[in-house]
């Protein structure tokens, strides 16, 4: 048994009785859907009898896993988890082991952090396919021209 599990079943009065236990899959969908209706992280806390800040810890894992797992983006995980792409890119970063200036506000000023490698050498490859693809194109186009001036 946890800590906080004990904490919570010590000391019903003062902390919420789920503070501290394992999230099932149906509470994470409930977690999902509440995100989805714009309920408050409050509100949240009250249904799942959890902290705020086991929700917002639940939401940066969720986020860190959409990132990592699900390879999605920062805005489609800003959407499914309700966080702010700072506070996604934070997170993703502490995860990561990298280190961003805690006074930081501008997400813009270490989002290139992520995967801006990938992307060049993703977007590289693909113009290199679209040159290939043109060649063969203009030859075409030059074979057809040359059809139809003989």
């Amino acid at each position: 048994m946890s800590t906080f599990t004990k904490m919570a079943q010590d000391n019903l009065d003062k902390y919420p009785a789920r503070m501290g236990q394992p999230w099932t899959s149906d509470e994470v969908s409930k977690l999902l859907a509440f995100i989805v209706n714009n309920k408050s992280v409050e509100d949240i806390a009250k249904e799942h009898q959890r902290t705020e800040g086991g929700i917002t810890a639940q939401l940066r894992k969720m986020a860190y896993d959409y990132y990592k797992n699900d390879k999605k983006c920062i805005e489609e995980i800003e959407t499914l988890t309700g966080l702010s792409a700072l506070v996604i890119n934070k997170t993703i970063s502490k995860n990561d082991g990298i280190q961003i200036n805690k006074t930081e506000k501008k997400v813009d000023s270490f989002s290139h952090i992520f995967n801006a490698e990938a992307e060049i050498k993703a977007i590289k490859a693909d113009m290199a396919e679209m040159k290939k693809d043109i060649k063969e194109l203009l030859t075409c186009m030059k074979a057809v021209y040359e059809f139809e001036n003989s």
